[in-house]
């Protein structure tokens, strides 16, 4: 096959406003030989059928050394069927089998059918000992790595050695599998489900089911073959199908439950012709059948006025529109009034993930409610390339038994800005009044009311603040920043608990917090540990008193950051020490010169600059300019 020259295919620039355009199998062998496209978008604009070809490694993104380790070329860009398919699609050969071979962490495949497909990872040797094909999965061989697959199904048969799956072999490091389902027949020997055969490290799968015939050795099961550390909700297989009554996750069910709209009405699963658990309308249920997703059904849904570019976004005006976002989540949305959510309890966030654009218009959503397990808040995960702004939640009532939670977003890599959370926000771990996690995330002027609860890194505006690194160590390649912010929500926890943020290793300046504080480790009046720099920065918070706790921070945090120019008020905190921050009379704390003197920009003042960031009240704090 001659090399495909970039910019090629039937058409487009490969941007996010002008997707190259895949429209023939010539396009697709192209777009499979130029490495070099493969961070761009691509959009097909009809169906393709393969038949004739066969390939010896993946169509896209295939394995170039045959290693069996990551590959040096994976798929970073966007691949959007917009509803168009693939068909007779013929693999045979050894690893990253698919029509990806491998997707990077933040590569995004939506909107694609793949039918009549066969693939076969043919055995291997090493050092003398067969190793039969394994992470075989009729849609996914392995996922890693904080990957999302939600909205999809698998039928067929799949049959392989360890690891096995009817939709996925094996979900590894935090990757979120949510409203799928899989009726293949599954054959392997160990680690060997109806719907996967391994899940580890804080994996999570979500409102999903599987019924077909499962064989295998060891670890084998209706629903999973083997879980460690991670969890399951909401989750169900048939028994009889599957010829098991056992499996290392889910519940099972006889073939008239499966096919019984009652037991999954129960579990919280967002349907059609029902509002009480949301009204996202993932599923369509109807009786003496199991359900199916309801994007495949021809379930007309409502679509909101506009075409999702940021030039014209789509216009949300009515409560039933959002069920539209969630099955398109990387476009660009306006809200053009205020949605009251009463009458609903989501079992999931409504936005289970995101990265599009998000305009709240200063418009509010109210009574959210939701009460499930991670990831929680009106969105669940946002991308890194999200924006989140102008968008205000008025009596939140989010309780997740699991983490990351938070009003506004569980997990947040992007941006978020002129935002603000009031209400009730509980969790296990990393919870926080606005969001949960913000992963190398960028949050500014936003605030919170209300309280926060939570056990590890509780904070008022959010619970952890960590770097794409992953690392405590602060050198690393980007942090994130928080700036602009306050919070005088009620926070209580167990360990790392802040007034402002529970954990962070974000850059955080020109924020302050009010409320009360308590916890038993840990526990900061403004944060409860930092690896990073804050700055300009005051808290009058009430702090209990406790084992390492602070007036302003934590005391003794591991990889411990730099306080600049930052106070607490020991009078109002109660505690006269902190690691960091200088502790003042609430007469200081309430001097305009005691900012001043530390370069803080303020209104009608032009020595610490002209931004214009805060100003001051009589006989009261600081306040931010928003």
């Amino acid at each position: 096959m001659t090399q495909a020259q970039a910019g090629t295919y039937s058409g487009g620039t490969g941007e996010p406003n002008d997707p190259y355009q895949i429209a023939t199998v010539q396009d697709l062998i192209d777009l499979r030989n130029e490495f070099s496209d493969y961070d761009k978008h691509f959009n097909m604009t009809a169906d393709i059928d393969l038949s004739g070809y066969w390939f010896m490694k993946a169509v896209i993104a295939w394995d170039t050394d045959s290693s069996y380790t990551d590959q040096d070329s994976p798929f970073t860009g966007v691949f959007d069927g917009q509803g168009h398919t693939i068909s007779n699609l013929r693999i045979g050969g050894n690893s990253f089998l698919g029509l990806f071979g491998q997707l990077d962490q933040y590569a995004i495949v939506r909107n694609l059918g793949l039918i009549d497909v066969r693939i076969e990872g043919t055995s291997w040797y090493k050092s003398g000992v067969e190793w039969k094909s394994y992470r075989v999965g009729a849609l996914v061989g392995g996922a890693y790595n904080h990957s999302a697959v939600s909205n999809c199904y698998s039928t067929g048969i799949v049959k392989g050695g360890n690891y096995v799956g009817g939709l996925i072999g094996h979900i590894d490091n935090q990757c979120m599998v949510l409203n799928c389902y899989s009726t293949c027949t599954v054959t392997g020997n160990n680690y060997v489900g109806g719907f996967g055969g391994n899940s580890w490290n804080n994996a999570s799968i979500i409102n999903s089911y599987c019924n077909g015939g499962v064989t295998g050795n060891e670890y084998v099961g209706g629903f999973m073959g083997n879980i460690i550390n991670c969890i399951s909700s909401n989750c169900f297989w048939d028994m009889q199908t599957s010829g098991l009554d056992t499996s290392a996750t889910g519940l099972g069910l006889t073939t008239e439950q499966m096919c019984d709209v009652n037991s999954f009405l129960n579990a919280g699963w967002d349907c059609t012709q029902e509002v009480s658990n949301g009204v996202s309308d993932i599923w369509h249920l109807q009786d003496n059948t199991s359900p199916v997703l309801s994007v495949f059904s021809d379930i007309l849904l409502n679509e909101p006025n506009g075409i999702g570019t940021e030039d014209d976004p789509y216009l949300i005006a009515e409560v039933n529109e959002l069920c539209f976002v969630a099955l398109h989540p990387a476009a660009s949305y306006r809200l053009v009034a205020s949605l009251d959510l009463s009458g609903m309890t989501w079992a999931v966030a409504p936005i289970p993930w995101f990265w599009g654009t998000f305009d709240g218009n200063e418009h509010v959503i109210s009574n959210l409610n939701i009460q499930g397990d991670r990831y929680l808040g009106l969105f669940g995960k946002l991308n890194t390339n999200a924006v989140v702004s102008r968008l205000g939640l008025d009596v939140v009532d989010v309780n997740g038994a699991g983490s990351p939670v938070g009003g506004l977003a569980g997990y947040n890599s992007g941006r978020v800005f002129l935002c603000y959370s009031s209400g009730t926000v509980m969790g296990s771990d990393k919870v926080g009044g606005l969001i949960g996690r913000n992963d190398s995330g960028d949050v500014f002027n936003c605030y919170t009311t209300g309280s926060v609860t939570g056990y590890d890194s509780t904070g008022g505006l959010i619970g952890h603040g960590d770097s794409e690194t992953g690392s405590q160590d602060p050198v690393v390649k980007y942090v994130g920043s928080v700036t602009g912010c306050y919070s005088d929500a009620t926070v209580i926890g167990n360990n790392a608990v802040g007034g402002l943020i529970g954990s962070t290793q974000s850059i955080v300046s020109n924020c302050y917090s009010a409320g009360l504080v308590t916890g038993y480790r840990r526990v900061g009046g403004f944060v409860g540990a930092y690896y990073n720099k804050i700055f300009n920065c005051y808290s009058t918070s009430t702090v209990s008193e406790s084992e390492l706790s602070g007036g302003f921070a934590g005391k003794k945090s591991w990889f411990k950051g730099e306080v600049i120019n930052s106070f607490w008020d020991k009078q109002t905190s109660g505690i006269k020490e902190s690691d960091g921050g200088i502790g003042l009379t609430t007469s200081q704390m309430q001097d305009i010169n005691t900012y001043l003197d530390a370069g803080w920009d303020f209104v009608s003042e032009a020595v610490n600059g002209t931004d214009d960031i805060w100003f001051m009240p009589k006989n009261d704090y600081p306040q931010l300019v928003q």
